[in-house]
């Protein structure tokens, strides 16, 4: 993968404790300013000193204007953030989690 795009650009990642938002700090980390959000996983060890991280935001409940203002000035916005559950969750309400998730990222 080439990610001479990214390279010295500043970027936000939010979401950056889960699965998705943990890959993409693992890969641009090393070569771009990166900001991500972190509520309640913790982001690698190996990724905490060399990116910024905005603790305990609750992407499901945050204001918008908030938001926004974190990610001002960005060259780049990943949206990484979603909202998951557990094997009987996913099958007692799928369509409950898929429509917040895609309520949360229209939101935003």
């Amino acid at each position: 993968m080439n990610l001479d795009f990214y390279k010295d650009k500043s970027i936000f990642v939010a979401g950056g404790g889960g699965l998705a938002g943990q890959a993409l700090l693992r890969k641009l980390a090393p070569i771009a300013d990166v900001t991500t959000t972190e509520r309640n996983r913790r982001i690698d060890s190996s990724l905490r000193d060399s990116i910024e991280i905005n603790l305990n935001v609750d992407l499901r409940t945050v204001e918008f204007d908030y938001l926004t203002d974190m990610y001002a000035g960005q060259d780049i916005v990943f949206w990484a953030a979603a909202s998951v559950g557990n094997a009987k969750a996913v099958h007692e309400s799928a369509s409950d989690l898929i429509h917040y998730n895609l309520e949360m990222t229209a939101r935003n």
